[in-house]
């Protein structure tokens, strides 16, 4: 009898506990039907957890705000105004709007810890700091071996073992250091500057992310050049396997004039005036053995290439 009796109150208690939450709810949801809920007093979380996110680069938010998304039917928390400085105090990224999803594991034990950050409508400035270290936006980069640009298939092959490691090796230090399982951006502008703080190129209309999947850390970015001389369109993959030791990359341009290609390659250019061209390249490297495969995708578009006194050509497509 008195077992029973424990299993009643036990029931009732659970009971009530579930009516809390539903009443609680729909509270909640009646607020948010008349707008955004103001949620100023946990800025300093918020910014105190991305600022760890980034081993202690600060981050600063603006107003932040919990609304009803209509498009998925969840609960958001939302900030304005992000902004990201480097170590030295200075901005290095800035975006209009930010989506930030938080662990529930960790708020019930009284933490804040951010899983996911979308950010959308900002600019992040891409930092070389000396010929062979980059940063960006105030996140160091692994230092690239000095060098210089490789004009043959054997030079590009050395050049993408002596590369690709080192990127292998930041991308696992990022998947054991990092706390966030998702930092995505849309409609960004990255700003390329050089040692003095003087403009190399814009990418603009960027998006990207970085995210942890199965068995490693994926990175992408796509965007439009902008400037004269760049491709139309340029887009990268990184993404590590962590059990196979090993990189999978992938390097794309779009509407780029062959030209331009060439002259980057130490070919002639002047013979390659005026063609349009579409390229991407892929590289699989094993942390043992190096680079196992490098396949190369051309396709031009209508032009004149430089043999036989000069062949005229409406598409040609090329695979290496």
């Amino acid at each position: 009898m008195v077992r029973q009796t424990a299993s009643l109150v036990f029931l009732e208690i659970l009971g009530g506990l579930i009516l809390l939450v539903l009443v609680a709810a729909g509270l909640l949801a009646f607020r948010l039907s008349s707008g955004p809920l103001d949620l100023s007093m946990f800025r300093d979380d918020l910014e105190k957890a991305m600022t760890e996110a980034r081993d202690g680069r600060p981050v600063r938010l603006g107003d932040v705000q919990l609304e009803w998304s209509q498009q998925d039917r969840r609960l958001h928390i939302s900030g304005t105004h992000l902004q990201m400085l480097d170590g030295k105090g200075n901005l290095s990224a800035s975006a209009d709007h930010a989506n930030i999803v938080l662990s529930g594991s960790s708020l019930v034990l009284g933490k804040v810890e951010v899983l996911r950050l979308e950010l959308s409508d900002g600019w992040i400035n891409v930092d070389q700091e000396t010929p062979t270290r980059w940063s960006i936006g105030g996140e160091p980069l692994p230092e690239i071996p000095a060098g210089k640009l490789p004009e043959t298939p054997q030079e590009w092959l050395q050049r993408a073992n002596e590369v690709l490691p080192p990127v292998l090796q930041a991308l696992e230090d990022a998947e054991d250091q990092f706390s966030i399982e998702h930092l995505g951006f849309t409609n960004f502008e990255f700003r390329v500057r050089d040692p003095n703080q003087a403009p190399i190129l814009d990418i603009t209309d960027a998006k990207g992310q970085l995210s942890r999947v199965e068995n490693g850390l994926l990175v992408a970015l796509s965007g439009s050049g902008a400037g004269a001389g760049l491709p139309g369109g340029i887009a990268a993959t990184l993404q590590s396997n962590r059990p196979e030791s090993s990189l999978h990359a992938e390097f794309a341009v779009a509407n780029w004039p062959l030209a331009d290609l060439a002259d980057r390659f130490g070919a002639p250019a002047d013979a390659f005036a005026g063609l349009p061209a579409d390229a991407d390249v892929s590289i699989d490297l094993q942390r043992d053995s190096g680079v196992r495969q490098i396949v190369l995708h051309a396709k031009t578009g209508e032009g004149k290439l430089p043999y036989a006194g000069g062949i005229d050509v409406t598409d040609l497509d090329m695979t290496a």
